[in-house]
């Protein structure tokens, strides 16, 4: 694969543009990780949270194109990540703009299959714990309560962004999608993951990688390596 290629990577619920800092070691040279930062966290602290998907989507699809200029590139989103690349795949086909070579949805089985649980009603300790059993809370936040009330704020607007999500819409795409998943992600089930099928007239592959809900960060290199074979074969087709 010679073509240069921009990949988009968005991050899950609460979660920052830094956890696929590491990723850019691991990828051929033709590809570029461009983590994009959430509004209201990291780098992007101060911008006020989404109110729903739809600023969600707008903004994520403002800093992807202006990052671009005619070049191929794909989208990878984790989690709520997932819902937003598949937006944004929908406002880029409304828009009439070009589109990605590739979407990867990863750790969030297809909307229309998926049975959301009222997590942002939780109280803080209740959260939590919800968070620590699906191994989704960094080190850093279990010993610091002014961190973890800040973490918890941004979660519990993302997970209620989710939980309005329109489930049923069900609009199909014209880009592959390939759908990732944890062994033992008990968030989401294989059937849920063959839902995506429903979501394109292109190739819907399924892969399942070992770990919880974030393997993502415990297997890179599974990951990465599954992302390069998918982009060679997306950049071979479309040229």
């Amino acid at each position: 694969m010679s073509n240069h290629i921009k990949l988009f990577c968005i991050p899950h619920a609460g979660g920052l543009s830094s956890m696929y800092n590491k990723w850019g070691e691991h990828f051929v040279n033709n590809i570029e990780v461009i983590p994009i930062e959430l509004a209201g966290r990291g780098s992007r602290f101060h911008h006020g949270h989404y109110r729903n998907m739809d600023e969600a989507v707008s903004d994520v699809f403002n800093e992807i194109f202006r990052r671009l200029k005619g070049e191929p590139y794909a989208i990878f989103g984790h989690s709520m990540g997932a819902y937003i690349a598949y937006e944004v795949l929908l406002r880029i086909m409304e828009l009439n703009e070009y589109k990605p070579c590739h979407i990867f949805v990863s750790g969030k089985g297809a909307p229309c299959e998926s049975k959301e649980k009222a997590v942002s009603a939780l109280s803080n300790e209740e959260l939590f714990s919800h968070l620590i059993g699906m191994g989704g809370v960094p080190e850093e936040l279990l010993n610091h309560k002014d961190l973890a009330e800040i973490f918890l704020q941004a979660i519990r607007n993302d997970y209620r962004i989710i939980e309005e999500y329109n489930h049923e819409k069900v609009k199909i795409t014209e880009t592959e999608l390939t759908v990732l998943m944890g062994t033992e992600d008990m968030t989401m089930g294989l059937s849920e993951a063959k839902g995506w099928r429903k979501y394109t007239d292109k190739n819907c592959s399924i892969y399942q990688i070992k770990g919880n809900h974030f393997f993502i960060n415990h297997s890179v290199k599974e990951v990465v390596n599954l992302i390069e074979m998918k982009l060679s074969e997306s950049i071979l087709v479309n040229t």
